[in-house]
């Protein structure tokens, strides 16, 4: 998804693509504390409708680009994915930012969301929410692993 990415940011132009869009996100981010990021971030995205690959790319399982993700929606961990990579844009360390998959007891399925440490505090920026609530405060996710563009983490219990 990655290389997917950085060859769509090369190639792609304001009328093949969402490019200025996603321009305007990541300009927006600049000389923001780390907090108005968070929100600006998680709140223009939620925006966006929930799409299951199946029925967006006719794929069990696919990881969209953010530029894939503003033209045509997607799931959660397209979601997660977007957050992630619009910090990254805005200058947030990827040491501290992880896409959680977890499962979700209260659903009973998987999720993705996305984990960014700020003071030592894990906040969780989801695609069911608006709020940005400290990882410790939701007690129906259950970690199953993490991964940023430098490594992956598993959970355990």
């Amino acid at each position: 998804m990655l290389a997917r990415f950085e060859r769509q940011l090369s190639e792609c132009t304001p009328d093949r693509c969402r490019l200025d869009e996603w321009q305007q996100l990541v300009a927006s981010l600049h000389g923001r504390t780390a907090m108005a990021q968070l929100k600006l971030v998680n709140r223009t995205l939620n925006r966006h409708r929930y799409i299951e690959d199946w029925a967006n790319w006719e794929l069990a399982d696919y990881w969209e680009t953010p530029l894939q993700f503003l033209d045509r929606s997607g799931d959660c961990e397209d979601f997660a994915i977007a957050k992630y990579l619009a910090l990254r844009a805005g200058g947030m360390p990827a040491e501290n930012m992880r896409i959680v998959i977890v499962r979700d007891t209260s659903r009973q399925r998987t999720h993705a969301v996305l984990a960014v440490y700020v003071r030592g505090r894990a906040l969780i920026l989801d695609s069911l929410y608006d709020a940005i609530v400290e990882a410790d405060a939701i007690d129906h996710y259950e970690p199953i692993y993490s991964i940023n563009e430098t490594g992956w983490w598993l959970h355990r219990r």
